[in-house]
């Protein structure tokens, strides 16, 4: 059971490390992706608020990872910041499943997006503008 895989081919940057990714954002000012990850199963009526939440964030360097794991449940979404991968076979554990969310990320920072939590509009400009006054001390890179 593989997610869809992203090619990175075109980008020049996607030759660098994870941690020399970050490294270059520290060092330039350059302010990070942020991708959040949204497992979900079998709760439609929370995803569509969600992923309003998400798009109200004022960070504007972003996207959103949905991974729908609900057989004969498949999520539509056409917005060039939100991806979603529609599986019919379940993960066997949230743990499992948050990973092949992490593998299908393409952003500097992870960010856990649950579909039935609250997520104010300046969450991600907080959170990166704290790391990134940190200089770096918050930078763990991320194995293959």
């Amino acid at each position: 059971m593989q997610p869809r895989q992203t090619d990175h081919s075109l980008s020049p940057i996607s030759e660098l490390s994870d941690s020399q990714k970050v490294a270059a954002c520290l060092s330039t000012g350059i302010k990070p992706v942020v991708s959040a990850i949204m497992p979900t199963f079998g709760r439609p009526e929370l995803v569509s608020e969600s992923v309003a939440m998400f798009l109200a964030q004022d960070y504007p360097q972003k996207e959103l990872i949905i991974l729908n794991d609900c057989d004969g449940q498949i999520f539509r979404f056409d917005h060039p910041q939100v991806r979603v991968v529609n599986q019919s076979q379940r993960y066997a554990t949230l743990g499992e499943k948050r990973n092949a969310c992490i593998k299908l990320a393409e952003g500097e920072v992870i960010a856990v997006w649950d579909d039935d939590d609250v997520y104010l509009p300046w969450r991600f400009s907080d959170a990166v503008s704290e790391m990134l006054s940190r200089q770096g001390s918050w930078a763990l890179p991320r194995t293959g």
